[in-house]
């Protein structure tokens, strides 16, 4: 198909620095979840146990806690096309570094905390930049289209990269697969360059206050602004219920379902497909009038599967699970980032996004909760129960909140 047509279908590939966005972030993504995928693997077959998962992704929220609200005030200072250029390289550099630690036999449990705490501080500073970018390249009416693409690029990358360098490290080593993650990474920080010479890179606030005072600027916009206060009140829930089970996949991998290192990049790989077909979806249906309730449905949808894919003992099955999981998560995400960026003042974007990376980074307590529980009772079963919780839970919200159900 050209790239005329294809700009008709998906109005956003019209611009060209979008599509240098939608380059850069395939390769930025395809190294963040084959990074896990491999990080994940390597600390279960270090300690074997699932509540080490969850310190491993603790660390990545403690550094998001920390510095995600400063991320949004930084990039609205110093432009979102520096700071994505600039962390991106930075995670590049760790993910080399633990490579080499790899090659020669010195990796232990400690430099995969701290190579997860370095790509939460990563996380914290490129998230709301990359996400407030996409405001400045693609016209408002094109944005949920936009970001529907900008998820189709990331779920695009996570079924390759988990798939591809789990297989890699089930045949060469982890210490390979980290070589060629990293390089990928390093690709996705150098499409960044030829994007932005307008809006998109200029600072939107002025040099003047201090980070903090800017930084909780952005959180009373959020908690005095009611369209903002539900959407991210149903992402806290989203996050720390129902998203966890997602972390310890590698010990339903090895202990309910008996497959390595490439059976869990394919059970990665499906969840991600699943997401990818339903931001490809949801891009294709144009702008949708009722988005909060959208929301809500995208929210149960992948609630229930979830919760059916704890119950699963065969893999085929469990797979095919996971895409139904995926699909729910491939309209949610697209959807919350769209209805953020609609709400919020200009001048308050990407703090913003800096107040949703903030509530993204408390995931780590429901990590370290469900890798609890999976010790105890099992992890196909401790899924379910959060999943199960997170989807009452969303029940509860439509019916409380009528506010998010009216949001467009």
């Amino acid at each position: 198909m050209s790239m005329a047509r294809l700009s008709k279908r998906f109005p956003a590939l019209a611009h060209v620095d979008f599509r240098w966005y939608w380059g850069g972030l395939f390769c930025y993504s395809f190294a963040m979840q084959a990074r896990t995928v491999i990080v994940s693997w390597l600390v279960y077959e270090l300690t074997g146990s699932a509540l080490s998962l969850g310190w491993s992704l603790a660390t990545w929220g403690l550094a998001g806690v920390l510095f995600s609200l400063v991320g949004g005030v930084f990039s609205d200072r110093y432009g979102a096309r520096r700071v994505v250029i600039a962390f991106r390289v930075l995670s590049a550099a760790g993910l080399l570094a633990v490579a080499l630690l790899a090659a020669t036999d010195q990796l232990a449990f400690w430099h995969l905390l701290v190579l997860s705490f370095v790509n939460g501080v990563v996380s914290a500073f490129e998230y709301p930049a990359r996400t407030a970018l996409v405001s400045g390249i693609v016209p408002r009416q094109e944005l949920t289209g936009g970001f529907a693409l900008t998820y189709s690029a990331m779920n695009l990358a996570y079924i390759i990269g988990p798939m591809s360098m789990g297989v890699v490290t089930e045949r060469a080593g982890a210490e390979w697969a980290l070589l060629i993650t990293g390089l990928i990474n390093l690709l996705g920080a150098l499409l960044i360059l030829p994007v932005g010479r307008g809006v998109a890179q200029a600072p939107t606030t002025p040099v003047r206050a201090s980070f903090l005072r800017d930084a909780l600027a952005g959180l009373r916009h959020v908690t005095q602004n009611r369209a903002l206060a539900v959407v991210q009140l149903t992402l806290l829930i989203y996050v720390v219920l129902l998203m966890p089970y997602r972390d310890i996949l590698a010990a339903v991998a090895a202990d309910v379902l008996k497959t390595g290192a490439s059976g869990l990049g394919v059970l990665s790989g499906a969840m991600n497909a699943g997401a990818l077909l339903g931001s490809v979806a949801l891009s294709l249906a144009g702008e949708i009038k009722r988005r909060g309730k959208a929301l809500l449905a995208a929210a149960l949808f992948a609630a229930v599967g979830a919760a059916v894919f704890g119950r699963s003992e065969v893999f085929a099955l469990s797979a095919l699970l996971l895409v139904i999981a995926g699909i729910g998560q491939g309209f949610f995400i697209p959807l919350d980032n769209t209805l953020l960026q609609t709400y919020a003042a200009p001048e308050m974007r990407a703090r913003v996004v800096g107040v949703n990376m903030f509530i993204w980074s408390l995931g780590p307590i429901g990590t370290i909760a469900i890798g609890a529980l999976a010790d105890r009772v099992g992890a196909g079963l401790a899924v379910t129960t959060f999943a199960a919780v997170s989807a009452a839970l969303f029940v509860v919200a439509a019916a409380a909140m009528p506010r998010l159900r009216r949001l467009e």
